[in-house]
């Protein structure tokens, strides 16, 4: 067998420098194309076509080691040239091992006459003869010194065979990476392909898990249609039945009694399910603020002793070690949670109960912030073991004959966890059906810089419900004049009678460029305190606030505007003051905080 180390000993004429410079063409085109494909197969074949064109081959060809043969897998044939590629998929080792041992030490194989290895390596010859083979050039497709395989070209004119040689064996070298990189991707498509199976078991998980999901829309949709048209049927039935006896001053006062006790129950319907839509999604952000806890529960207790009153409950409060009462945080959360807790309380005990509340400070490991212990006991209905497995689940309620009757969404618990947990706080319960519920809350505020007295906590009798207009119109603002900006008539007709009760001045304004143009074109004080809508038309809320604090005059950067809106999330009391706005009011209007903010910015 004849050898060649594909070296160049004749001197290099123009001619020669010339096909040496179409050779370098080829080379670096074809690298370029093998470097850039996608589809590996295709760009191998189209190199073999350019390498086989380029020698005046009849034919050019790839042999890869399979194991336990060679195979050839790839195969290029000049126009009426017959393909062999189908009749040498298992060429045995021992028969080309006289070539591989050549062609392991990276040397090339250039046989020049079929013939003259007809004695010599007669099972090479009974391969190349039938195939009309007269000469073959062969060069070694290697990956780190272990050869892989290797490229050929058969019939090229002999007197090229050097060039040839030479050619082979540089793109033999690009190949060796393009079948080690096909190799990375068939092992890719493999990792791929069980991706691709985890992804459809994943989507098939998540295919139940939407029906589930659409199960449960439907069971609360139909559960939300009847406890939202429970208290609208109050609210209407009431409401006719005041017009049919308008002349009764005791009947109309009850059902107006009614449908404001219909309304409230509505409100907390809606902004229990406001509340859960928003931490579903994400969106629920804690605000930041100074506030002293123990006036924060007071308060608390303040909106619920009614309903404790009502009901004839017996509250008990103590107060232990509370070291550090002025905090940073979410007061409006706190607040939620407290009420819904002690307002479960308050609803699944029967009448004449004893509801307790244990609030204590407890050392903490967090820097710069407290830790706060809150026990609510109860002498409830309670709560079976299976309800309390699910009972911080959106939607759950107990399906107790004792607790059917009670009114409510089944969120309050899952909100009330997720806001605990914000805190990075803890919620745990104990209860047994018929012996009363005990919940155990941990949460975490930082800490004000100062210490503060503990402020004593539920003293004095419960409150009796009130009309709360009556103390709301005690007050005189007779001198004072604000300005009423909302596209809504009946929110403005309702704003300013309430407003005008207490014998404030009062102007209005549709939209938002309306009242800049208002407080721009009367003079500093006209306006004492401004009341902003925040979605309008024209202008909305925020950009008009913006706009009257950008006025550069004295006055219009201290004049009070207070965001009275729907718009009820802690993220838009934050827009509001970002905005300009001195204080955020949500609607329905709360009259006490209404008092409030006037007594504070018109006092």
């Amino acid at each position: 067998m004849k050898k060649d180390p594909a070296k160049k000993d004749a001197p290099q004429t123009k001619d020669s420098i010339a096909e040496l410079q179409k050779t370098h063409k080829l080379i670096y085109e074809q690298a370029a194309v093998l470097s850039r494909s996608e589809d590996i197969p295709s760009a191998i074949q189209g190199m073999l076509a350019a390498i086989g064109s380029f020698v005046d081959a009849q034919r050019a060809y790839i042999f890869e080691d399979m194991g336990s043969h060679y195979a050839n897998t790839f195969e290029w044939c000049a126009p009426g040239v017959r393909p062999e590629k189908d009749n040498l998929q298992e060429v045995d080792l021992n028969t080309v091992s006289v070539w591989t041992d050549i062609l392991i030490h990276g040397e090339c194989i250039i046989i020049s006459e079929v013939e003259s290895i007809k004695e010599e390596h007669p099972d090479i010859y009974a391969i190349l003869k039938p195939q009309n083979i007269s000469n073959v050039v062969e060069a070694p497709i290697m990956v780190d010194n272990h050869l892989i395989g290797f490229l050929g070209v058969d019939n090229s004119p002999v007197k090229t065979s050097q060039r040839v040689a030479e050619t082979l064996q540089v793109l033999g070298t690009f190949i060796a990476i393009t079948l080690r990189n096909r190799e990375g991707r068939l092992e890719s498509l493999e990792q791929a392909n069980t991706a691709l199976s985890e992804s459809n078991a994943a989507l098939r998980a998540a295919y139940e898990s939407a029906n589930q999901a659409n199960a449960a829309k439907t069971t609360f949709l139909s559960k939300m249609s009847h406890d939202i048209r429970t208290p609208m049927n109050g609210i209407m039935g009431m409401t006719t039945i005041a017009i049919a006896h308008i002349d009764d001053k005791e009947r109309v006062l009850d059902c107006l009694g009614k449908i404001s006790s219909s309304s409230r129950h509505l409100l907390a319907l809606i902004n229990d399910v406001l509340d859960m839509s928003q931490i579903e999604s994400g969106k629920t952000t804690l605000a930041k603020e100074e506030f002293n806890l123990s006036n924060l529960i007071e308060t608390s207790l303040d909106m619920v002793k009614p309903q404790i009153a009502e009901r004839h409950h017996h509250l008990n409060i103590r107060v232990m070690n509370i070291n550090h009462a002025h905090v940073i945080g979410d007061s409006l959360r706190i607040r939620q949670v407290i009420l819904n807790i002690l307002g479960n309380a308050v609803k699944y005990t029967p009448d004449g109960g004893i509801l307790s509340i244990s609030i204590s400070e407890k050392p903490s490991f967090k820097k710069g912030f407290g830790c706060y212990e809150f026990i609510f006991e109860d002498n409830g209905i309670g709560m079976s073991e299976e309800f309390r497995s699910r009972m911080f689940q959106p939607f759950e309620r107990e399906r107790d004959e004792h607790a059917t009757n009670v009114q409510g969404t089944g969120l309050g618990m899952a909100i009330t966890k997720n806001i605990i947990e914000m805190m990075h706080g803890d919620i745990k319960v104990e209860s047994q059906p018929g012996e009363g519920t005990q919940f155990f809350i941990t949460i975490y505020l930082e800490l004000q810089n100062l210490t503060n007295v503990p402020t004593a906590i539920g003293e004095g009798p419960f409150a009796k419900p009130k009309n709360q207009l009556v103390d709301f119109a005690k007050a005189d603002f007779s001198d004072k004049r604000a300005l009423i900006v909302d596209d809504n008539e009946l929110n403005l007709e309702i704003a300013s009678e309430i407003l005008g009760m207490c014998g404030i001045q009062i102007e209005t304004a549709e939209n938002g460029k309306l009242a800049v143009d208002m407080v721009a074109d009367h003079p500093d004080g006209y306006y004492d305190i401004i009341f902003m809508d925040i979605r309008m038309p024209i202008m909305n809320g925020y950009e008009a606030a913006s706009a009257i604090r950008a006025l550069d005059r004295s006055y219009t950067r201290h004049l009070p505007i207070i965001g009275l809106s729907a718009n009820a999330f802690a993220e838009d009391v934050a827009m509001s003051r970002n905005a300009g706005m001195n204080a955020h009011i949500s609607k329905p209007l709360d009259i006490d905080q209404l008092g409030r903010t006037l007594a504070k910015w018109l006092g």
